[in-house]
């Protein structure tokens, strides 16, 4: 289990398996966009992006609360791709949110 108010540098899908399931109310995320960016050393182009981001929402869905949120910041062309995605999970999309950089 882990510590709360205490920050961890670890892989994230290892650190939600070590969350109890239906213990978590909020959870906000910005997961990699997967178009390449150039990071100091992240490699921002995985062939299995979208099987990684189901293993973690799956994580997600399995820790969050009957009554919880999750909050997913992504790219907006991942947006459809993101909602299928959840509802094939479990979750189920009550808003989108959509922000707008002028």
């Amino acid at each position: 289990m882990l510590e709360t108010n205490k920050i961890y540098q670890m892989d994230c899908i290892e650190a939600l398996k070590q969350i109890d399931d239906n213990s978590i109310r909020c959870i906000f995320t910005d997961p990699p966009y997967n178009i390449d960016y150039k990071y100091d050393q992240y490699q921002d182009n995985r062939e299995d992006y979208w099987n990684w981001c189901e293993e973690w929402l799956k994580e997600c869905y399995r820790i969050l609360m009957d009554d919880g949120s999750i909050f997913i910041k992504q790219f907006n062309q991942n947006l459809l791709t993101f909602s299928r995605l959840m509802l094939d999970v479990g979750f189920k999309e009550k808003n989108i949110i959509i922000f707008f950089k002028h």
